[in-house]
């Protein structure tokens, strides 16, 4: 299985679930690649293998900058990501999840995981894009978000 077949397989998921706006983007090679490094950095993150402020380099190597459009679509790819994991650990399905690049990456990593620990940040994510609606500053949500993280 090559990369392009996982960038592939992951767009048509993208594209059946209705999230169009980033289409462009994830058709880029290198973009796809920093993309991929993000979210297997937020993995490695809630997995303790990796720092908030690692985590937050690879953040702006990917987006730039922190904005509400730049939180508000990391948070929407994370918590896919993590729905993707609670697939994985809760019915050992991995048929139907949305980030396919990153299917071996989470079968090896989370299949054994703390179920409590995932809905946790969950939460903590669905209660930071609340935030974001408020018009709160969206780097204090994403910073607040990401050391929260790395004390649970």
């Amino acid at each position: 299985k090559s990369v392009e077949d996982d960038e592939r397989a992951s767009t048509i998921a993208h594209i059946l679930d209705g999230t169009l706006k980033n289409l462009e983007q994830l058709t880029k090679e290198e973009t796809y690649k920093k993309r991929k490094q993000l979210l297997t950095s937020f993995l490695n993150l809630i997995k303790k293998k990796e720092t908030g402020t690692k985590f937050i380099l690879r953040f702006k190597d990917y987006y730039g900058d922190f904005n509400y459009i730049t939180v508000n679509d990391f948070i929407d790819e994370a918590i896919d990501l993590l729905k993707d994991v609670m697939f994985i650990v809760v019915k050992k399905e991995t048929e139907i999840i949305k980030n396919i690049d990153l299917l071996g990456f989470i079968a090896d990593e989370f299949f054994a995981f703390s179920l409590k620990k995932i809905k946790e940040i969950y939460v903590l994510l669905t209660k930071a894009k609340e935030g974001l609606l408020t018009n709160a500053n969206a780097m204090h949500i994403i910073l607040s978000v990401i050391f929260t993280i790395e004390n649970i």
